[in-house]
């Protein structure tokens, strides 16, 4: 027979259960506080909160669903996951999710790991918007995944952005490539793109210029670095920059003539400098052969000039030493002669015959 128990057992055992009672209700009132807490944030903030189980249905999902995608919570945990995203997006989900499993069952990742996707939805008027998907595994007691937890942050702006940018990156590669002249981008006084005309110019491969050692400003001649990293702060400063002259050095130590034009620009979040050189070495030559020319010309047309009026004063001379005296002086004046010798009188014509001697010949100073 079993002995009942005491007054003061009884009595102990009631007090054990009141203080239980006691922790499960401040436990069920701190669980409807955080509910409350959760609807709230749920309920008020942009991003989508919603929860999956194993099999992609949706089990949760806050109200701000209506106004990002157009659809209720309640249709659209009527939704397939086929019917929520786009064919590429739900075959990249569930090769994660396959994947995401593997590693649990290898152990080789955190449990309470959070991954991120970039998914594209369908909204209800048929329409696509991607967004980004914050996603963390449900787990049992057991630590086996049952569903999945998330949070939807639309990205359209900025994935529309992205492929505005990758499409201005497209067009300017295929008009620098095709440019005749040399192109390039420096950032932070390193080389972060050269087209390929600056390879077949200046002989040095794309791993030279993209090596972190490489010093852009040994391209230039001594006395012009200077003038480059003035310009180059300036820029910095975003201060415009006219175009300059430069004597670039090429890779065999070879020189050409270039004129350099620059423009600060934004590459990949940061501030560079857009350059673009023109070869003006066969410009240059012949800018100074036309040079020597019009020289040359100037000088011709004094000459002539002068002997124009030499000529004229000729005419008018009488005496025949006088005459000849002039005519030497016209010769040595405007050609390479130094001396003009007159013969004597002969009997036949021509009657004097002029004598020049060139400068170069040595004895007749």
């Amino acid at each position: 027979m079993v002995d009942k128990p005491s007054y003061e057992e009884l009595e102990q055992r009631v007090q054990g259960l009141q203080k239980i009672t006691n922790e499960l209700r401040q436990a069920e009132k701190a669980l409807l506080e955080n509910e409350k807490k959760f609807r709230f944030l749920t309920e008020n903030i942009a991003d989508i909160v919603w929860t999956l189980d194993r099999n992609f249905k949706t089990t949760y999902v806050s109200p701000s669903i209506e106004n990002m995608l157009g659809f209720t919570p309640k249709e659209r945990k009527q939704q397939s996951l086929e019917e929520m995203i786009t064919p590429d997006s739900l075959q990249k989900i569930q090769m994660k999710f396959l994947e995401e499993l593997e590693h649990d069952e290898k152990n080789l990742s955190d449990p309470e790991r959070f991954i991120t996707m970039e998914v594209q939805y369908y909204r209800k008027d048929n329409s696509i918007v991607w967004m980004e998907n914050s996603i963390k595994a449900i787990r049992d007691p057991a630590g086996k995944i049952v569903g999945m937890h998330g949070v939807s942050r639309d990205i359209n702006k900025r994935k529309k952005a992205e492929e505005k940018l990758r499409d201005s990156e497209t067009r300017f590669r295929i008009l620098t490539e095709q440019s005749p002249n040399m192109v390039f981008i420096n950032a932070n006084g390193k080389i972060v793109y050269v087209n390929d005309r600056c390879f077949e110019m200046m002989g040095y491969s794309k791993d030279e210029f993209y090596s972190h050692d490489f010093n852009f400003l040994s391209l230039m001649e001594p006395e012009s670095q200077k003038q480059a990293k003035s310009f180059f702060k300036k820029h910095m400063e975003n201060i415009e920059v006219p175009p300059l002259e430069y004597k670039v050095i090429k890779k065999d130590g070879s020189m050409i003539e270039t004129i350099i034009n620059t423009k600060l620009i934004d590459y990949q979040g940061e501030s560079a400098i857009l350059g673009v050189v023109t070869d003006i070495t066969e410009q240059k030559r012949i800018e100074n052969e036309l040079r020597i020319r019009d020289e040359k010309l100037s000088h011709l047309s004094n000459q002539t000039e002068q002997l124009s009026l030499a000529t004229a004063s000729m005419i008018s001379i009488k005496e025949e030493q006088e005459f000849f005296d002039k005519i030497s002086k016209a010769i040595v004046d405007f050609s390479d002669f130094k001396r003009v010798i007159i013969s004597l009188f002969k009997d036949q014509s021509p009657f004097r015959d002029i004598i020049c001697l060139r400068r170069s010949r040595i004895g007749f100073d």
